[in-house]
């Protein structure tokens, strides 16, 4: 066995290993079903219908998840099992795509680095122990960042790019954000070349996800391409009492009290109204909201920014607090050092700083919190490594 080798199989078992040691001790997680994920998963294994209930079609959330959660569905001890089991091997596609990737930069040297961070990584090491979206979306984003950056020859370009449009339609399939990354993408290739792939792989992506926007169509009468959620994500993000409480009050987080005001009046407004009337509704008064209010508008944006790229989360211990400050101090130093290498914004791996911006640009307008940065840590990692790497060449032992 090689030293990559082992380097790399010690971060795969170190991932698996906290993981599991995680879940051992806090095993209720696997079944908090905070996005209703197991709830859709559930009625669609039990009547056919996707939905919260068999008379509820919807489409309020990505489809994705729900389905790798179906074999899983008809025993609660089984669904938990499923849960970890697909979080556990999305970890371990994490740690092998990010190593490779930084491979694939020219910084061999340091792939470790990258691999470590993505094995220790509180976000990530939180999101796996829930059955949400956010591990298998991470590993799905970080698979395409892979086949993008490692197109193969002419002759295998077509099976390529059909690998690349499956792994955009499971990674859109699971959660939108995927949309945004790839259409800065398409805008990044106006000027670092690549346009044919892109359109090619598009293309087919989008061809992959018509039975999604068909059933929406027959469904719930819209030819939907992502969810009825953003209205309400986006009204989450830019409305009064939030702005009130938190953006301009003294509260870290929305009190639970208000929170459950605020959404009684939504349900309060909306009686009577079909799901897509709904996103609509909680769209429109956002919008709206925004438009009345620019000043506040601007000032919510700025604290989903904060939010966002915070270096700790604002509860918990304060060791705990302090810990994940110095992590993520270092590897944010690192990450803004491999940008600065020209590759980064050339290609293939300008998608890497299309990554950052887009869901950034995305997160600043929605609901925000460190929590949504998950997907961004293998990118995180990799640019991190590559700053490292360029540091030990610049200043290191000859």
């Amino acid at each position: 066995m090689t030293g990559r080798t082992a380097g790399l199989l010690s971060c795969v078992a170190l991932a698996i290993t906290l993981r599991l040691g995680m879940a051992v001790v806090a095993t209720d997680w696997l079944s908090d079903d905070r996005d209703d994920y197991i709830v859709f998963a559930r009625c669609l294994a039990g009547s056919g219908v996707y939905g919260s209930s068999p008379d509820q079609p919807s489409a309020f959330r990505a489809p994705g998840y729900p389905l790798l959660l179906l074999p899983w569905c008809r025993h609660s001890t089984a669904l938990v099992f499923g849960v970890a089991a697909l979080n556990l091997l999305a970890s371990a596609v994490i740690v092998v795509a990010t190593w490779r990737l930084v491979e694939l930069g020219g910084f061999s040297g340091t792939a470790w680095v990258a691999a470590l961070i993505v094995a220790i990584d509180p976000l990530l090491l939180q999101s796996s122990l829930l059955p949400m979206s956010e591990t298998v979306f991470t590993a799905l984003l970080v698979g395409l960042l892979f086949a993008w950056a490692e197109r193969p020859s002419e002759g295998s370009a077509w099976r390529w790019r059909g690998l690349a449009a499956l792994l955009v339609t499971a990674a859109a399939m699971t959660r939108p954000l995927a949309w945004a990354i790839w259409l800065l993408l398409g805008l990044a290739c106006l000027l670092t070349g690549r346009r044919r792939d892109w359109c090619w792989i598009t293309l087919a992506a989008i061809f992959l996800c018509l039975p999604w926007v068909v059933r929406n169509q027959v469904v719930l009468g819209r030819p939907i391409l992502t969810t009825t959620h953003g209205g309400y994500t986006l009204w989450l993000g830019q409305n009064p009492v939030y702005f009130r409480e938190v953006v301009a009050g003294p509260n870290a987080t929305w009190p639970a009290a208000s929170f459950q005001d605020w959404s009684l009046e939504n349900t309060y407004r909306t009686r009577g109204k079909s799901e897509l009337q709904r996103n609509d509704y909680y769209r429109d008064q956002a919008l709206r909201w925004m438009i009345q209010h620019p000043r506040n508008a601007a000032r919510s944006i700025g604290h989903h920014l904060v939010s966002l790229w915070g270096l700790a989360p604002n509860y918990g211990p304060r060791l705990g607090q302090f810990l994940c400050s110095v992590f993520y101090g270092i590897v944010f130093a690192l990450a803004v050092l491999g940008l600065f290498q020209a590759k980064a914004w050339a290609q293939p791996f300008v998608i890497l700083p299309v990554t950052i911006v887009a869901t950034t640009a995305v997160h600043a307008v929605y609901w925000s919190n460190l929590r949504m940065r998950t997907p961004l840590m293998p990118v995180l990692a990799i640019l991190a490594a590559w700053g490292l790497g360029w540091l030990w060449r610049r200043f290191g032992p000859e």
